[in-house]
Formats: structure tokens, sequence, C-alpha cells
């Protein structure tokens, strides 16, 4: 893996932030010019948010109605797509729920790592009050504040979402997103290496889950091609399908590996100049290391179970 000192410049190029061949000066301008995108592209949803949110508070207190104000980030009712997301509902009703589900992740995301750390103590009332909706959390037991560091998780989240808008959020989204900020620490240029990486993931995150289909049966291929004896067993007890792997593959194994582990996965995954499938590899190579384990399981259940069970436990 790449020594902590360096890393945040390497993970710039690995995830082209800007080319190899940039000199510093040329750098120095990308990320302005970044910089500048991105600030435009979060002040925009953001300040369509707060003006929902002024709008709706003028109109409660012309009408004097008690009726409880929706949840912040509340959406209409309607058909739910895959990835959680609802058909129906303009861009606003899209946005406010895409907020609201990404704020339902980010505080729920690798909160054991020093970075993403913060006070859960609820805001006194003066707090309250100097903070805009944006910066407040409407939990069961009161409102209390994002933390700097999940602000930003949730900002990168949610103005990709704005980038990329047919696809929306994804749960998953955030795992993927938390070691480049954690490594990058700013918004901008975390949120250019997301949409670089997503590039390459959003083909397990698309609704129709075909990309994610598509890599499973590549492992099963392989497999079979290596492994005859697993394959059989794995057929006969119904798990063929692979899709006890399935969170390997839509977090980049990140909920299998600790923090730093990933991380030097990643950049082996990203480096990899022999194929761009390392991770079917790896998936593989975890499998066959667990072959005999596995042949003492008599159902896709206890596979499932298996599996999950090795997260943390794996040594790369």
């Amino acid at each position: 893996g790449v020594e902590d000192d360096i890393r945040p410049d390497v993970w710039r190029y690995l995830l082209m932030l800007y080319p190899w061949t940039a000199t510093e000066a040329d750098r120095t301008a990308m990320l302005a010019a970044k910089e500048e995108d991105y600030d435009a592209r979060k002040r925009q949803w953001q300040t369509l948010l707060l003006d929902a949110y002024a709008a709706e508070a003028a109109d409660r207190r012309d009408s004097r109605s008690p009726a409880p104000a929706p949840a912040r980030g509340a959406a209409p009712r309607g058909e739910r797509a895959s990835g959680d997301e609802r058909e129906g509902g303009d861009v606003m009703a899209k946005l406010r729920e895409r907020r609201l589900r990404v704020e339902k992740d980010v505080i729920r995301t690798d909160r054991g790592e020093p970075f993403f750390q913060d006070s859960d103590r609820p805001l006194s009332a003066d707090a309250l009050a100097e903070q805009t909706p944006l910066d407040v959390l409407d939990l069961p037991d009161g409102p209390r504040p994002l933390s700097p560091s999940l602000k930003r998780l949730r900002n990168v989240l949610v103005t990709y979402t704005t980038h990329n808008f047919e696809l929306g959020y994804v749960q998953g989204m955030n795992d993927l997103l938390a070691p480049i900020l954690d490594t990058l620490r700013e918004e901008s240029p975390s949120f250019w290496c997301f949409v670089q990486y997503m590039e390459h993931m959003q083909v397990v995150f698309s609704h129709d889950q075909l990309g994610m289909r598509r890599q499973l049966k590549q492992l099963e291929l392989l497999i079979k091609l290596l492994d005859p004896p697993l394959y059989c067993h794995m057929e006969r007890i119904d798990a063929i399908n692979l899709f006890c792997c399935y969170r390997w593959f839509l977090v980049m194994f990140k909920r299998e590996l600790n923090f730093e582990d990933t991380k030097r996965f990643w950049e082996a995954h990203w480096s990899c100049a022999v194929t761009r499938h390392l991770h079917i590899f790896v998936a593989f190579a975890i499998l066959n290391a667990q072959r005999h384990a596995l042949f003492q399981l008599t159902a896709f259940d206890e596979c499932l179970k298996f599996i999950n069970e090795l997260s943390g436990k794996l040594d790369i």
C-alpha cells in the first residue's frame, strides 16, 4: 500500500483528478476550476432546499395552522423504484428525499473512525437557533448537529445525486466515499475523485441490477473453471447464484476489511495494469481459501451466514 503521508497525492492521480503529465501550475489551475464548479453545484441544491424550507415556514405562519410540518427531507407518497427511490415526484421532491436518505446513512458511516467521530450530545436551544435547516438532523431524541466531517460526507453525496440525477442515491455509496473523504479531507477533490470512481462502480448500483448480476456470473464461471468440485457443491446447496457475495462487489470489500486494509486493497485495484477485474479474482481466492468450510454447508442460508461472518476476519 501507499504511505500515509503521500496517499492524498497518489489518490488524486489514481482517481484522475488530474493527469500524470500535469505540471504544478496545471494542477493548481485544475483544482481551482474544479473547486469553483463543485461549489456552484452544491450551492444550487442548498439554495433550492433552503428556499423551500423558508417558504413552508412562511406558509405555516400565514395560515396559523396547528398541523405539523413535514419532516425535513420528506417527499410525497408514491411508488418506490429500485434503490429506494420514489418513481413519482418532481425534482424538488426527489432532492428532498435524497437528502433525507443520504443523512440516514451518513450518521451510521464509519463512526468508529477518528475522522467521522463527533459529539452525540443534543443541541442546546441557543445553539439550535443558530443552525440552518441543512445543519441539523431531526432525530427521535431531539435535533442534533451534523459534525463538520459528516456534513462534508453529506454534501458530497447529495451533490453527486444532482451530478448523476438518473442514478440518484443508493445505499452503499456512502461506504465508497468515506475512505476517499477520509484521505483527501476536502469536499471538492473528494467529490471529483468519487465521480471518477463511480464511473466504474455505478454498474453495480444500477436499478436493473444487470451490472451486479454480470459480475456475479463472472465469479461463477471462474469457480467452474478453476475449482469444479466447489462449483458442484455450491450448485448442490443452491448457492451458485453467489448472492452471498453481493456485498463484496457492491462496496468493493469495504465491509469485509478494516478501514486501512480497504484503502490498501483499493490502491491495488486502481493501479492493477493486468485486469480491471481484480476484485473478482480476489473473491475467488477468498472462496477457495474457505473451500473446506464451504463443503460443510448444506444450504444457501448457511452459506450466506458463513460469508457474512467473514467480515473483519480477512487478511489481505
